[in-house]
């Protein structure tokens, strides 16, 4: 029901009415709405010219010439008989006035509107159409009925989900990753709509695979814009409100140079650690990565005598070479299989294994050291990095002497740290990925520690 309203209406009866008659003669309908809607109504009041203390409000529902049709004893007041001349007049009623909602709204009188939509863009949008929150357990779609949603799945697997196209232009959705792993794609694979990046490249998904991560999508009538990954955005010539990442910043004359060492959607934000030989999958949306590759550690030498030597006996073994890094960051294709070697660490006097990421860099192992029956016993020479855009020695493993005084043949340090020091009886083994092993002293058969293995990191 909805009341409608007009202002100044004011006129008296032509003709007397009982009070259950549900049509009054007017002597005049100026200014009276000539159509009414059906189930709307149009407030009048009658008063009694005699006294002017008797009162009934009537609400209209048709008008025809002269005459109106009314609904009789409204609002609290009592149909009554009434006479040629009474009057009649357009008034505000606490009837319509109660029809208008409070404000501040209660659970049994919210304040409703009508929802906004293409036809009727003037009304005011409903909290429902403001706001959303999305859980999906397992793969589909996603379609947005609100101008801002939220998506935070509740899987506890790997799932991938799909943008259907927005509805209205504008229309804001932000993505929360998990730690199992969330693919987010378009409904196609080429034309629109794809994800349009601030730096030009137009990928049709991305995978959001840590928990802090996150993807805000917005809807421009045609394509998602990429707003944020959870990391900075590379910033382009389009979008210089975006912060500017190292590579944009260290640019020629450098060594080593930085310029390739973000993403293309951003800088590296994931990332996996490998100590023995795998096969890697290039996730979705990934085109660059960058890796550390290291060779495993040389083993130190055993020794031929207990402390004080003699001039031609060695009384302690020569430290395990260290195994080489290549570090760079390479072009690669989404769903690509590459090869992942690493190379284990020597035992006692015994090269450490290369280490790679496919064709694109190598690491080789540190030399073992060289046990000599004569007075000295050389340490282990590095290993060295190849393919990247920094490639690195190990460290060499220090010689082992014999004398009146004897040297500790420690193993070389690596990449990634110190080697394994000399020790009485044995060498001790490195702890940091890629040392050297130390040498053993003061023994005749003691073995030299053994090199740690390499590793393969990748960043993403």
């Amino acid at each position: 029901m909805a009341f409608l309203f007009a202002n100044n209406i004011n006129t008296t009866l032509a003709a007397a009415a009982t009070s259950t008659q549900t049509t009054l003669s007017l002597t005049s309908t100026v200014g009276i709405p000539t159509t009414i809607p059906s189930g709307d109504y149009f407030a009048m009041t009658l008063n009694d010219a005699a006294t002017r203390s008797v009162f009934e409000v009537v609400y209209v529902t048709a008008i025809s010439g002269s005459n109106v049709t009314i609904v009789r004893g409204q609002e609290g007041t009592s149909a009554n008989s009434w006479l040629a001349g009474d009057y009649i007049y357009g008034a505000l009623t606490a009837g319509e006035l109660l029809a208008f909602a409070n404000v501040a709204g209660s659970s049994t009188q919210p304040f409703a509107v009508a929802p906004a939509s293409a036809s009727a863009p003037q009304n005011a949008p409903q909290f429902g159409q403001m706001f959303d929150l999305q859980s999906p357990s397992a793969s589909g779609s996603i379609t947005l009925s609100a101008l801002r949603t939220v998506v935070i799945p509740s899987a506890t697997v790997a799932i991938t989900l799909t943008m259907e196209p927005g509805t209205t232009a504008g229309q804001w959705c932000e993505i929360v990753g998990t730690s199992y792993g969330v693919t987010v794609q378009s409904n196609v694979s080429s034309g629109s709509p794809y994800f349009a990046m601030p730096d030009g490249s137009v990928p049709y998904s991305f995978t959001l695979s840590s928990a802090g991560a996150s993807l805000v999508l917005i809807w421009d009538g045609t394509n998602w814009r990429v707003q944020s990954i959870g990391q900075t955005i590379v910033a382009a010539a389009t979008e210089s409100n975006q912060a500017t990442p190292l590579s944009q910043i260290l640019s020629g004359g450098l060594s080593p140079t930085f310029s390739n060492l973000a993403a293309s959607t951003g800088v590296f934000s994931n990332f996996a650690f490998y100590t023995s030989s795998t096969t890697f999958t290039v996730p979705a949306g990934v085109t660059k990565i960058l890796a550390v590759v290291t060779g495993g550690g040389g083993g130190g030498s055993d020794c031929s005598a207990s402390f004080p030597p003699s001039s031609t006996t060695d009384a302690s073994g020569g430290g395990g070479g260290a195994g080489g890094t290549a570090i760079g960051v390479y072009s690669v294709t989404p769903g690509a299989q590459i090869t992942i070697t690493v190379g284990t660490g020597g035992n006692s006097e015994n090269n450490g294994g290369s280490s790679s990421f496919g064709s694109f860099c190598s690491a080789t192992g540190g030399v073992g050291a060289n046990f000599s029956a004569a007075a000295s016993s050389a340490g282990g020479s590095p290993g060295v990095g190849a393919g990247g855009q920094v490639n690195l020695y190990g460290g060499y493993g220090s010689d082992g002497q014999g004398s009146s005084t004897a040297f500790a043949g420690n193993g070389g340090s690596s990449y990634w740290g110190g080697g394994g020091r000399a020790a009485s009886g044995g060498g001790q083994s490195a702890l940091a990925i890629g040392a050297g092993g130390g040498g053993a002293y003061n023994s005749t058969s003691g073995p030299g520690g053994p090199g740690q293995d390499g590793c393969v990191l990748l960043r993403w």
